[in-house]
């Protein structure tokens, strides 16, 4: 599936396979894609059910179980539903891996003489692939190499920090970076290892940033056909967790815009919160369209139609901002919406050309209303040469970034 972590990994993947037979091992969130599939460059294996996918199951079940006994499962003790959920799990799992016929990735081990493994994340299960692997003494036997590339925190996500499980999740994070021969993850999570037992392992730690600055973008899409009487802004990303990323102030401002202003909002996920929080400020307006998820040749479509594109940075300093580079690829002026002093994306954007950064935190809302509506209005038919981005962003383009992963590949498999 296309997404944003996709997005992220070809490039690399496309970087390797210039010397190396990639084989890609994934997930099937949806549960709708072919287990075996051969894609121009790419052999593709397919888990049978996803870890998603048991979840949807488990409440199917949980749903069938409540109709037969009659009863509502919210009235068991917390510590027998967890355990009652636990059981299902393992059954639906069970079940799946039974009844579908699918290679494990210890069988793909067997059946090819890889030189190594990597694994990526998130999701985090194929970390958690990968170290069974380990501990089942497979790399071993077949002098395979196992890198780790963490594209975003797990235990440090800022929704685990105060989470009961944190220690058992650092446990598994600090296992992986303890058995991988080589632990690549971005500038921002190596930064802030130095607080975790993960430091231990800091010699073998090599950050790189995401591959998604991509100049070829801003040639390869056709602009979508908004409406030309109008100045159309964009916003695409997902609200999953409002500790992680907070569209209140956003929704405040946009919502005082009158219809020469239209907001497209493409967001994939979208948490309860930020639903009530979306219909309370947004429900009736006729200038903001939310169009819920749109696949990435959309997305690019419309972020290069678009006269100005929105961003709403973490709450976190230790994820990287992908979208960010996306919106820098089609050099259009960009809108960031802050809630921390070291946000990532303000990092990016301080160099950038066009750029108006909006602290969550202000007070002054009206001020920053004015603010927006002013930098949109002057700002509309601003459209920053690509050549100019190009060496100013060079060290973040997708291509450059590529080839620092494959030299990392390259070190690790001389040694």
């Amino acid at each position: 599936h296309e997404n944003a972590m996709s997005n992220a990994i070809y490039p690399l993947l496309s970087r390797l396979q210039k010397e190396y037979r990639v084989d890609i091992y994934a997930e099937n969130p949806n549960l709708d894609l072919p287990l075996e599939e051969e894609v121009p460059g790419y052999h593709i294996y397919r888990n049978a059910e996803p870890y998603h996918g048991i979840h949807k199951k488990t409440a199917l079940l949980l749903y069938k179980l409540h109709q037969i006994v009659n009863t509502d499962i919210r009235c068991i003790s917390k510590k027998n539903a967890i355990i009652l959920i636990k059981i299902l799990r393992v059954l639906v799992g069970g079940w799946a891996r039974n009844s579908k016929k699918y290679i494990h990735p210890e069988q793909l081990m067997n059946l090819h003489s890889y030189d190594a493994v990597i694994s990526i994340s998130s999701p985090i299960i194929n970390q958690s692939i990968a170290l069974d692997l380990y501990k089942k003494g497979i790399f071993k036997t077949r002098k395979c190499i196992w890198i780790s590339y963490f594209l975003d925190p797990f235990a440090t996500y800022i929704g685990n920090v105060n989470n009961s499980r944190f220690d058992e999740m650092m446990a598994f994070e600090t296992d992986v970076y303890r058995y991988s021969d080589l632990i690549i993850t971005s500038p921002e999570i190596k930064e802030d290892n130095h607080n975790y037992p993960t430091s231990l392992f800091d010699c073998k730690v090599k950050s790189i940033q995401l591959a998604t600055l991509d100049f070829h973008r801003s040639y390869e899409y056709n602009p979508y056909p908004y409406s030309p009487s109008k100045i159309n802004c964009f916003f695409a990303g997902s609200f999953f967790d409002i500790r992680v990323r907070n569209p209140k102030r956003m929704f405040e401002i946009i919502s005082q815009f009158d219809e020469s202003i239209q907001i497209y909002i493409a967001c994939y996920l979208e948490c309860t919160e930020v639903k009530k929080m979306r219909l309370h400020y947004c429900d009736g307006k006729n200038n903001i369209h939310w169009l819920g998820r749109v696949d990435m040749k959309r997305c690019f479509e419309m972020m290069k139609g678009a006269d100005v594109l929105i961003n709403v940075g973490n709450k976190s300093s230790n994820q990287t901002p992908s979208k960010i580079f996306d919106y820098i690829s089609f050099g259009k002026p960009i809108i960031n919406f802050y809630s921390i002093s070291n946000d990532t994306s303000v990092k990016y954007t301080r160099d950038y050309p066009s750029i108006l950064n909006l602290d969550n935190n202000e007070f002054d809302i009206a001020k920053q209303i004015k603010l927006t509506d002013e930098f949109i209005k002057q700002s509309k038919d601003i459209k920053i040469d690509i050549q100019q981005l190009e060496k100013e962003f060079n060290q973040y383009e997708s291509g450059s970034i590529a080839n620092e992963f494959a030299n990392l590949i390259h070190d690790i498999m001389k040694q």
